[in-house]
């Protein structure tokens, strides 16, 4: 769930913290966190995008299309398409409530995924 209280502290040691996970995708809300220190997630997330291809891997294609509203969405990858295709799975890149574009929300949450 989400949680507003976070201290710009603890986002920071997350950061930090980041930097040794294989996280490339991740949601958070906008206006728990500077855009400075969102860029630093930006940074490390496409850093970690190296270490595994797991969120470009055809065989992992299940859990790519539930990973949505990120400011980049690993469903985009251009060479996950032809498997897209095959599995059923393009509707989804036609449907930008499903994909968390921004606006499409119809006022459920203001929030920026990084």
């Amino acid at each position: 769930g989400e949680t507003y209280e976070v201290s710009t502290r603890v986002w920071t040691k997350f950061a930090r913290g980041l930097k040794k996970t294989k996280v490339t995708h991740m949601y958070a809300s906008e206006h728990t966190i500077s855009t400075e220190l969102k860029e630093k997630f930006r940074n490390v997330i496409r850093r970690n995008r190296k270490k595994h291809d797991m969120h470009i891997n055809p065989n992992n294609l299940d859990v790519i299309i539930k990973c949505t509203h990120c400011w980049w969405n690993p469903i985009n990858a251009k060479v996950l398409r032809p498997y897209i295709r095959d599995h059923g799975y393009e509707h989804i890149l036609m449907d930008k409530e499903l994909l968390g574009v921004k606006g499409t929300t119809e006022g459920k949450y203001n929030a920026d995924a990084i």
